[in-house]
């Protein structure tokens, strides 16, 4: 019984201040969305947060003299990864600038839950410019994943 004494009240006032009532209506809404998109963002950060990739490299003697980079891959996630996109970078010991810098690669192993991945991998090769890769640390840095849902 109560909310149709409320329903009047808002019928009410809506044929009184249509203006007024529109606005407050248009402000909840809004509010409401708003909420609704930080919660959400919320849970999204925490999902990547928790859905992490693993990723390291190193110059490694077992792969070799063509392909001497081992970047390994670890998913941590309960979801089976389909694609991952990375860039790769290269620091002298000791210093904090790149030497070699933002080079997207991606791997397309489709890694369950818990599986780790090696691979022997090239150095980038940036065009007109020779660039003594031994003896540099490599960082790897996930840009994106794919994952089967």
């Amino acid at each position: 019984m109560v909310w149709v004494v409320g329903i009047g009240i808002f019928l009410f006032l809506l044929l009184a201040f249509p203006k007024q009532i529109g606005a407050v209506i248009l402000l909840i809404i809004v509010a409401i969305g708003a909420l609704y998109l930080y919660l959400y963002q919320g849970q999204q950060a925490r999902a990547r947060k928790n859905a992490m990739i693993l990723a390291t490299a190193g110059a490694d003697q077992a792969c070799g003299s063509e392909y001497p980079l081992q970047i390994k891959f670890t998913n941590t996630t309960s979801e089976t990864l389909l694609k991952v996109n990375f860039d790769l970078y290269g620091y002298r010991p000791g210093y904090s600038d790149a030497v070699v810098s933002g080079y997207l690669r991606s791997s397309d192993r489709i890694m369950k839950p818990g599986d780790v991945y090696s691979a022997c991998w090239r150095y980038p090769e940036e065009y007109g410019k020779r660039t003594d890769y031994t003896g540099l640390n490599w960082v790897v840095r996930v840009r994106s994943t794919d994952f089967a849902r």
